[in-house]
């Protein structure tokens, strides 16, 4: 979310190319699923478009600037039955465009289509920016640059499906990839991304170890887990509101939260979880196995837990987590 803000002629070029795709109604021809890869001019790696509203609904593009953006969705498309999806809808990141209600604008959206002098019937467009723990904003110079060579992307390979130069088949060995050559688009068939999202390994330095090697072994299962608290902060007028991220230690079996942390949309988990489970071992001891949701914490714990000979368990489930986070919901209400 950088601080300069699209210019008139910008958004002319953002609105005139989000008015053909709007036009070409691609969501008949793919689901959310169905990504289109758009090789950006000036950019050492592609973007990830993926058409909403196949169901008639919710009508818009997201467009995912990297593979570990495309990771995020990955978490919320594929999390557990019963699993809370608010956990990580606030993890998502990505830049969309989206048709809808006039009612769902607001007064800057208002302000730029009064600018440009456009108006619509029925599906008002509107564009913004989902980044990780903050609520959507306002789409910046760069990001607009952006959304409009990955709307024209898009645009080419769904007239060139409307015009059966190439089929819609998507399975894990075919993936609908577009490419500027010279003046022309060029879509093809090519291989889908290896999705991956970098995390941390944090090493964990002999002399810090050796004290928590005397702490005693509690017969105790934990669960460390990290997530956004959907109750917004608005820090100052004009800048985009955040959610505070909470990093929450609780006992597997009783459900009790033993220490909780939160801090800012920005602030590094990574460093709060490791150090939140050694000021535990320190004062209360050596837990048998902790719990974590994901990866993202496992690099984090993973020298510590070989070190001491504690289990560290991934994906198994987090109902003590699960339970506070919604009672968490509940209490807001």
């Amino acid at each position: 979310m950088g601080e300069k803000s699209p210019t008139l002629t910008q958004w002319e070029k953002l609105y005139r190319e989000a008015e053909q795709i709007g036009t070409l109604e691609p969501w008949e021809l793919l689901w959310d699923t169905d990504l289109v890869e758009v090789m950006v001019p000036g950019r050492d790696r592609p973007v990830y478009c993926a058409v909403l509203g196949h169901a008639g609904e919710n009508l818009g593009v997201n467009v995912y600037e990297s593979t570990e953006s495309l990771e995020r969705l990955s978490r919320l498309i594929n999390a557990p039955e019963g699993e809370n999806q608010l956990l990580h809808i606030y993890e998502q990141e990505f830049i969309g465009c989206f048709f809808g209600p006039k009612e769902e604008l607001m007064v800057p959206d208002q302000s730029v289509l009064k600018q440009l002098g456009r108006s619509y019937d029925k599906q008002w467009i509107y564009f913004r920016s989902e980044q990780p723990g903050y609520i959507p904003w306002y789409l910046d110079a760069d990001q607009a640059e952006l959304m409009t060579w990955a709307l024209e992307g898009l645009r080419e390979c769904i007239q060139w499906l409307r015009m059966g130069k190439i089929q819609a088949q998507y399975d894990r060995e075919r993936f609908l990839s577009c490419k500027r050559q010279g003046n022309q688009w060029e879509v093809t068939q090519t291989t889908p991304p290896e999705i991956f999202e970098y995390f941390p390994r944090m090493v964990v330095e002999e002399e810090e170890l050796a004290p928590l090697r005397l702490a005693k072994k509690l017969d105790m299962v934990l669960e460390l887990d990290s997530f956004y608290v959907p109750t917004p902060i608005q820090p100052e007028p004009g800048k985009p509101g955040y959610f505070p991220r909470a990093t929450v230690l609780l006992n597997r079996e009783s459900g009790m939260c033993i220490r909780q942390e939160a801090g800012k949309a920005e602030d590094d988990f990574h460093e709060t979880a490791l150090s939140m489970m050694s000021q535990f071992i320190a004062e209360e001891g050596c837990p048998a196995t902790i719990c974590i949701r994901d990866d993202r914490l496992y690099g984090v714990l993973y020298d510590l837990c070989q070190a001491l000979e504690i289990r560290l368990m991934v994906g198994n489930g987090m109902p003590a987590a699960d339970r506070y986070f919604n009672e968490i919901l509940q209490f807001m209400q």
